[in-house]
């Protein structure tokens, strides 16, 4: 693969990334409360606030991608979930020089999962 390729490679996975992070938002929507939505800004971090008696807090969540050619995993998602509680990690995606769409779909619902178990822990 040329660097010319790889490069492309890279910033479609970066585009891909994003897309993931616009999906998580509209599924965690689809089960929040109206006065309590996330958003997407513009660094691709996921949040909201939330209100409490006591003042109130934020919950977040960003995702980075991560290529690493010498790598035995060469393509990965990164991702720090700050939802009563805090989760970091990487979750891998492909050890071959390009990744496919069936990879990146398991990797999404692999971080989704991991968001979902998060918020059914804090409520």
């Amino acid at each position: 693969m040329t660097t010319a390729q790889q490069e492309a490679w890279e910033a479609n996975f970066e585009k891909d990334i994003q897309k993931i992070s616009r999906n998580i938002v509209k599924e965690l929507n689809k089960n929040a409360q109206r006065d309590h939505q996330y958003n997407l800004d513009k660094d691709n971090r996921i949040s909201r606030w939330i209100k409490t008696q006591t003042g109130g807090h934020t919950e977040s969540i960003q995702l980075w991608a991560l290529f690493s050619p010498n790598e035995k995993i060469k393509w990965s998602i990164k991702y720090e979930i700050f939802i009563g509680g805090i989760d970091r990690g990487i979750t891998p995606m492909s050890h071959n020089d390009v990744y496919n769409k069936k990879e990146l779909e398991r990797a999404y619902k692999s971080i989704l999962l991991k968001i979902f178990q998060m918020v059914n822990n804090t409520f």
